[in-house]
């Protein structure tokens, strides 16, 4: 009996060993809670889409894959239009607040970003923006690649887990 594979064996064994690969290369999916911390009624939009409301005090927890996670922005009590802040996530370990740059919008809600991990070494810190003149924001949401210093941040560490947290001061911005 020969231990040599036909040709095409050897091709289905190489389709089976690329299959499994590619499976093992999926990505993974991380926890997002977002806290209302503002003393109002705030409207949810994640990833553009309307996702409900969410009362002061409350929040909601979201499993998401890691590069689709987000942005998510907010609509305050009063307003039409959303604030003019986002927060969002890219595979594998990124996060960022990104001001929005649509003619004069005002930034009527902060946002904060709280890794699940503790913060080492300029990685996995918390990134916060009370206003328009923050400077943990990026100027405009991203186009390409975030970088992962400031304003853009790393949190490379095995499952983590991230609170977005709107209003962390408590209050509505002015």
């Amino acid at each position: 009996m020969s231990s040599s594979l036909s040709p095409k064996k050897f091709a289905l064994f190489l389709l089976a060993f690329a299959g499994s690969a590619v499976s093992q290369t999926t990505i993974p999916d991380a926890q997002y809670t977002i806290v209302n911390n503002c003393p109002g009624t705030v409207a949810l939009r994640t990833g553009g889409q309307s996702d409900g409301t969410l009362a002061a005090g409350e929040s909601v927890t979201k499993t998401l894959p890691t590069n689709n996670a987000g942005p998510f922005v907010v609509t305050t009590p009063g307003q039409s239009d959303i604030s003019g802040l986002e927060a969002g996530f890219q595979f594998p370990s990124t996060y960022y607040i990104a001001k929005l740059p649509f003619p004069q919008r005002s930034v009527t809600a902060g946002i904060s970003i709280t890794p699940s991990a503790p913060s080492n070494n300029g990685f996995c810190d918390v990134a916060r923006c009370d206003d328009a003149d923050c400077t943990d924001a990026l100027p405009q949401p991203p186009t390409g690649i975030v970088n992962t210093t400031p304003p853009g941040h790393s949190c490379p560490v095995s499952g983590v887990s991230y609170t977005v947290t709107f209003c962390p001061s408590g209050a509505f911005s002015s």
